[in-house]
């Protein structure tokens, strides 16, 4: 399910290599930290590797969109905000994991559902579709959940690089 499909996903786009350093510095923490499998055979590192490149590639589309027509993110924005504001509902354990992302790090409210919707999107069955999506997130037990937190404490922390290395260089 792509709740924000005006986006175009353009298929083998490689993600810019600072952000492929990026992403690989976080999951070599997680790798030793929390003793993840990096021989292909780990299922919770190959989520959290989906889970950073689809929330890095969607956010590029969004800068790339926004540098050729700097109007535009208020547009989609507001054009998604039905979309955006169901999604917050469904997911509403999720975000409030990640909402202090908005003052600390000052991540928008658009940004942040990137971020829960790269984790759910890579954890909810290819089969699920509309409506059961949503209620995949509710029906998999309280183990479920805490695997869903942990990809989203992930992502927490890779936005922390993120704006590290990018917000607070800029600011310098």
């Amino acid at each position: 399910m792509d709740i924000y499909g005006s986006l175009e996903r353009k298929g083998s786009r490689d993600l810019p290599e600072e952000y492929t350093t990026l992403a690989a510095n976080e999951l070599r923490s997680y790798i030793l930290q929390d003793d993840l499998k990096s021989n292909g055979e780990d299922e919770t590192l190959e989520v959290l590797m989906k889970t950073a490149e689809r929330f890095l590639l969607d956010f590029q589309d969004v800068v790339d969109h926004n540098e050729k027509d700097p109007v535009w993110i208020h547009q989609w924005v507001s054009e998604q905000s039905t979309a955006l504001s169901q999604h917050a509902q469904y997911y509403q354990p999720l975000y409030k994991g990640i909402s202090h992302l908005t003052e600390s790090h000052f991540v928008s409210p658009w940004a942040m559902c990137f971020i829960i919707e790269a984790c759910v999107a890579n954890m909810v069955p290819q089969e699920v579709t509309r409506e059961g999506f949503f209620d995949h997130y509710a029906e998999v037990g309280e183990d479920g959940r805490a695997h869903y937190h942990y990809v989203v404490r992930f992502m927490e922390n890779l936005i922390g690089r993120f704006f590290e290395t990018y917000v607070m260089a800029k600011a310098k």
